[in-house]
């Protein structure tokens, strides 16, 4: 696939992400998550990819309770859902915060959490520190704008990762 097609696919499917959220938020009086994987690199289908998904999934309702699922699919970034949480967008972002940080796999996970009056929350509006990178200890968005770090490198970190991942949902 060329680079120009991959680049208009994965903002064709950015887009229909951000449409379908935008459908979801004000019609739940609750908290919504956005759960979707954060890989590096053109491919988002490396092999488990979708263990971690699952495992995201599982370990929410865990933290959080009942899920309510509101959308759920995979495109071209990966799998994704929509999941609304009795809880308010502050505890569930915490909860949240504390899975990202939970295992080193887990790192590769993009839990997004709104209110129930859309206002997106970040780990700053609860306190925390900015989320850093898979590589170093600079924050992400950091290294991401100045391309700190090769593709490939922080790719096969990724695959350690998932390997993780796999090695748990096969054993």
């Amino acid at each position: 696939m060329s680079f120009a097609k991959l680049k208009a696919e994965i903002l064709a499917a950015r887009d229909n992400r951000e449409a379908m959220l935008n459908a979801v938020l004000g019609t739940t009086p609750a908290s919504l998550v956005f759960v979707s994987t954060a890989l590096p690199g053109p491919r988002k289908d490396l092999t488990g990819s979708d263990d971690l998904f699952r495992w995201a999934l599982t370990e929410l309702e865990r933290r959080l309770g009942s899920l309510q699922a509101l959308a759920q699919g995979r495109d071209v970034l990966g799998p994704y859902a929509i999941v609304a949480v009795g809880l308010s967008a502050a505890i569930t972002k915490q909860a949240c915060v504390a899975l990202e940080d939970s295992q080193p796999p887990a790192r590769l996970l993009d839990l997004d959490i709104y209110g129930a009056d859309g206002t997106r929350l970040g780990r700053l509006d609860i306190g925390q520190p900015a989320r850093r990178c898979l590589l170093c200890n600079q924050p992400a968005a950091d290294c991401i704008r100045l391309k700190r770090h090769a593709t490939e490198e922080l790719i096969h970190h990724a695959k350690n990762l998932l390997a993780i991942v796999s090695g748990a949902a096969a054993g």
